[in-house]
C-alpha cells in the first residue's frame, strides 16, 4: 500500500468528517489524531519495561434461537474459561481479553471461571434487539470515568441486513499500568460483517474516527484489538480505517520484523494437522491488532510475540468459529 503523507491524510480525513451527521452520544469514545505511523518502531531502551499480553477473541456466544442453531454448547465456553484459568495459574495468561459476540450469561460465566478480577461489558441492547456483544476482561481496574463506548446506531443508518438487530458499538478503556507515567488506551469493536456490506462498515469507521478525533486524545499510545471484519484485500474499509487513524497493523509489522516480534502459528501444509499459518496473521483474518504511538506519548510499545490460539476441539467441534489472536507487547518509558 502506498504510504501517504501526514498532510494528505489530515486533509482527506477532514473532508470526510465534515460530511458526517452528528447525533446524540451513547457515551463518548476516544482518540487519536490523524497521522501516519511509519513501519519501524523504536526499540525499548528504558529500564522500565512492562510486558502486556492482550487477547482478542470472537467466541460465537450467540443469543436465543440463533445461538441454538449456529452457536456452541455450554461445554465450549466452560472449556474456554478453563484454558484461561490454567494459564493464569501458570502465570502466562493475557492481562487483557477483548471478547466479541459475548451475548449471553455463558460469556459472563466464562469470564468468572477464567479468574479475571475486573469485567466490563459493552453497551446493552438500547433500541436494538440485542446488545453490542462486547466484553473486556482485565487484570487492571479501570475507573468509570476512563471507560467509554460509542454506539454506531446513534449516528444514523450504519448497519446492513440482520446485523441491524445488534447494537454495534466500540469500547475504550484507559488503563494505568503499574509505575507507568501515563495511561494506555485499549479499544475493541465488532464491525459490520460480510464483504458485500463494506459500505456500512465504512460508515461505522467514519463514526468511530469522528468521535476519536472530536475528543482529541492525541498524545496517548493505544492498542485496538477486535474482530474488524475487514482484510487488506478489501481495500475500501481496511485502507479507509488505516488512512484515517494512522494505526499500524501488528500482524504486518510482526511478519516483516520477526527479529523483533516472534510469530508462533502453524503450517497448513503439514498434512492438515495445523489450523493456522502465516496468512492468518495478516492477510486472511478479520481478527486484528492495531497500535499507534504518537510522538507526544511518554509510552513506547513494541510487539514482541504473536500467536493464534484456542485451536483445540471439543467433541469434534472448534471452540468457536474464530481463533484467538494474542499479542505480547513490551511497553517502556523513561
Amino acid at each position: 500500500m502506498t504510504e501517504l503523507s501526514d498532510s494528505v491524510l489530515t486533509k482527506c480525513a477532514a473532508d470526510l468528517l465534515a460530511l458526517l451527521p452528528y447525533g446524540p452520544l451513547l457515551a463518548a469514545l476516544f482518540l487519536l489524531p490523524i497521522a501516519s505511523l511509519h513501519a519501524s518502531l523504536p526499540e525499548p531502551s528504558s529500564a522500565d519495561i512492562h510486558e502486556l499480553r492482550v487477547l482478542s477473541y470472537n467466541i460465537q456466544d450467540l443469543p436465543g434461537a440463533v445461538g441454538t442453531l449456529f452457536g456452541r454448547r455450554d461445554e465450549h465456553y466452560q472449556r474456554m474459561g478453563e484454558l484461561l484459568a490454567q494459564r493464569r495459574r501458570a502465570g502466562t495468561h493475557p492481562h487483557v481479553v477483548f471478547l466479541q459476540e459475548a451475548y449471553t450469561e455463558r460469556s459472563l460465566e466464562l469470564a468468572k471461571r477464567a479468574g479475571y478480577p475486573f469485567i466490563y461489558q459493552g453497551p446493552d441492547a438500547s433500541r436494538k434487539w440485542v446488545s453490542s456483544g462486547l466484553m473486556v476482561l482485565s487484570d487492571y481496574p479501570v475507573e468509570e470515568s476512563d471507560r467509554y463506548a460509542v454506539a454506531y446506531a446513534d449516528y444514523g443508518d450504519n448497519c446492513a441486513e440482520w446485523e441491524c438487530l445488534v447494537n454495534k458499538s466500540a469500547m475504550l478503556l484507559a488503563v494505568q499500568l503499574p509505575q507507568a507515567p501515563e495511561k494506555l488506551l485499549l479499544a475493541t469493536t465488532h464491525l459490520q460483517a460480510q464483504t458485500r456490506n463494506d459500505a456500512a462498515r465504512v460508515r461505522q469507521v467514519n463514526v468511530l474516527v469522528a468521535e476519536l478525533q472530536r475528543l482529541g486524545l492525541n498524545r496517548f499510545t493505544s492498542i485496538f484489538a477486535a474482530d474488524f471484519n475487514f482484510k487488506p484485500n478489501r481495500h475500501s474499509s481496511y485502507d479507509h480505517f488505516v488512512a484515517l487513524t494512522g494505526f499500524q497493523d501488528v500482524g504486518n509489522f510482526c511478519l516483516h520484523r520477526q527479529n523483533v516480534c516472534r510469530v508462533d502459528v502453524g503450517d497448513r501444509s503439514n498434512n492438515g494437522v495445523d489450523k493456522t499459518d502465516l496468512n492468518d496473521v495478516y492477510r486472511n483474518t478479520n481478527d486484528r491488532h492495531f497500535i499507534r504511538q504518537p510522538p507526544k506519548s511518554a509510552l513506547r510499545i513494541t510487539p514482541a510475540y504473536l500467536t493464534r490460539n484456542f485451536l483445540e476441539e471439543l467433541d469434534g467441534d472448534d471452540l468457536s468459529d474464530h481463533y484467538g489472536y494474542e499479542v505480547h507487547y513490551r511497553v517502556s518509558w523513561d
